[in-house]
């Protein structure tokens, strides 16, 4: 008897939620278009952003077997060096630091992009005081989403105001990431190669000394294969395209949730107003 009393009860309420419904409908005419009009001006004053995106994969696995033998060489004379299986992640940190992203944004001039609201190009000088650096590359930051992808495979998105600047910072972060790795591989090695000889001068056995020349060998070889090698570390599998439509904000969508908060309010007004003057 309790059950059916319950099922009863049930009925009824979704009885009287329906005749609510019907009693306020005028609440739907009213408020499903007002949702459907805010959510169309916000979907016009939101400012878009335009995506590009640029599939790398790592380049250093050709050079895997060379780097162990350097490795077991330098660790005679004394010198530790990275290990192959550390270098990605070391290149994958060095394309989210601070120090690699504020060169590159002085290396492109980037500033008055990334605070174009802040730009005057008529007089080419700041409104007020220049942003910092730091400050700069925690703009940029925000603008760009670097994430593993299968494969081992690295995807760089760059979403911005313009969708010209989003395809030149997808692309040209990749080939300043190459151009500062490689130059800063020919400076180390040009470093260990100082430092060995003076080690092959100072070591007074021949065995010592034999494997040291072979380490300066290898290292003029890597320092000769990064001065003509472009993709240094990272090879492109999928260049950045310009963006012919905004990947933010989704008009449909806010528009569509616009509608069901317009229908949800609507609702929640026709049976509150219902049950409380049913009650009394």
């Amino acid at each position: 008897m309790k059950d059916q009393e319950e099922i009863k009860s049930i009925e009824f309420s979704i009885i009287d939620i329906l005749r609510a419904f019907k009693h306020y409908i005028h609440f739907f005419y009213i408020f499903i278009p007002v949702g459907f009009i805010f959510g169309f001006i916000i979907s016009i004053y939101l400012t878009p952003l335009y995506s590009s995106d640029i599939l790398i994969s790592d380049n250093n696995e050709s050079n895997e077997t060379s780097s162990s033998a350097i490795g077991g060489l330098a660790s005679l004379a004394g010198i530790q060096l990275p290990q192959a299986n550390n270098k990605s992640l070391s290149t994958l940190a060095t394309l989210n630091s601070r120090t690699f992203l504020k060169a590159f944004i002085k290396e492109y001039d980037l500033k008055p992009k990334i605070f174009n609201d802040l730009w005057l190009e008529k007089t080419n000088s700041w409104s007020g005081e220049e942003p910092s650096d730091l400050g700069a590359v925690g703009e940029l930051k925000k603008l760009i989403d670097i994430k593993k992808v299968e494969g081992g495979l690295v995807r760089i998105n760059v979403s911005t105001y313009d969708p010209e600047f989003s395809l030149f910072v997808a692309n040209e972060i990749v080939f300043f990431i190459n151009d500062y790795m490689r130059k800063s591989a020919i400076e180390e090695s040009e470093n260990l190669i100082k430092f060995l000889e003076k080690e092959a001068v100072k070591s007074t056995l021949s065995d010592v000394k034999l494997r040291i020349f072979s380490l300066i060998q290898e290292h003029i070889a890597e320092k000769s294969l990064a001065n003509v090698r472009q993709e240094f570390i990272y090879k492109v599998i999928d260049k950045a395209y310009l963006s012919d439509y905004p990947s933010y904000p989704n008009k449909l969508q806010i528009r569509l949730s616009g509608i069901i908060l317009g229908f949800l309010l609507a609702a929640l007004l026709s049976i509150s107003m219902y049950f409380f003057r049913n009650k009394n």
